[in-house]
Order: C-alpha cells, then structure tokens, then sequence
C-alpha cells in the first residue's frame, strides 16, 4: 500500500508541475481516502497535505494552504525530507505573504534558505523564495540583506542549472 500511495503522491506532483490543479486535487483527494488512519502511514499522509497545501495555494485559498502546511510539516521534519520541508516552508511562506503577513512570510522564506545552505540542494520552484526575499529587503532599503539573497539567488540559479539541466 505504501508503494501505490507513493506512486499517486508522484502522480501528483506531475500534476502540479504541469499546471493541471484539478487533476492534482482529485488524486489528492484519493490519496487521503486511501492512506490508513495508523501512524505507520503518517508520512504518506504528510505528503498528501503538502500536495493539498500547493493545490489551495493556486486556487488563492491561502488560508487554507497555510493550514495543508501546518499538517504535513512535523512528519517532513521529524525525518529530515528538506526537500519537501523547503517546498512547504516556500509556499506557506507564499501563501502569508499573500495575506499580508510579510513577518510570517519571511520567516519561511528565511528556513528555505536556511535548508539551501545546508544541504545545498533547491528545486526549481523555489527560485522565487529569494525574489521574494530580494524584494521584501530592497523594500525595506537594507541593501547588505538584499545583496546577500542576490548572492544566494546566484547560488541557488548555478546548482539548479547544474542539477536540472532538462
């Protein structure tokens, strides 16, 4: 059972890397009547809201991708998954600053930075967590922050060139 929920949570992702929401949503959907109530599959259920959480955040229902976030969180961190811990920090980050809550925002921004010089690893969509962070400081005219996430940008622009060449 562990595999098919897997295979749909990567379905999914697809899904969402195509644009199609709706598609991603219905899977997601699945995902959650077929995952067990038992804490052996807390993971899987995990992912499901971190999925749920990207699918609200693009029909702009920001509360409520904040919320899929805060679920699937402590199981992404309680066994170190920074890749979609980044991905769920980036996008409730989004998702605040969409609301208006810039202190939140960048506070997720800041961990999935946080998360990239750690492990040095960034997906592609997470690009626009150091356009938010060069923005928010050119705002604030802090030019040693919004040089310093320019810098990171850079960084971050060379590994995914590196990484993700396709």
């Amino acid at each position: 059972l562990k595999g098919y929920l897997n295979s749909l949570h990567q379905i999914i992702i697809c899904y969402q890397q195509l644009g199609n929401y709706k598609e991603a949503e219905k899977l997601t959907d699945l995902g959650f009547k077929k995952v067990p109530k038992e804490s052996f599959f807390d993971l899987e259920k995990s992912y499901f809201y971190k999925s749920k959480g990207i699918n609200d955040f693009h029909q702009k229902s920001y509360q409520n991708s904040i919320n899929d976030f805060e679920m699937s969180l402590p199981e992404l961190i309680k066994i170190n998954d920074f890749t979609w811990a980044s991905v769920a920090y980036f996008y409730r980050g989004f998702s605040y600053s969409k609301l208006g809550n810039e202190p939140k925002a960048i506070s997720d921004y800041k961990r999935v930075d946080s998360i990239f010089n750690k492990y040095h690893f960034i997906l592609p969509e997470l690009r626009g967590n150091y356009e938010q962070l060069i923005s928010y400081y050119k705002k604030k005219d802090n030019p040693k922050e919004e040089l310093y996430y320019t810098n990171q940008l850079l960084k971050a622009d060379s590994i995914i060139s590196t990484d993700f060449k396709s």
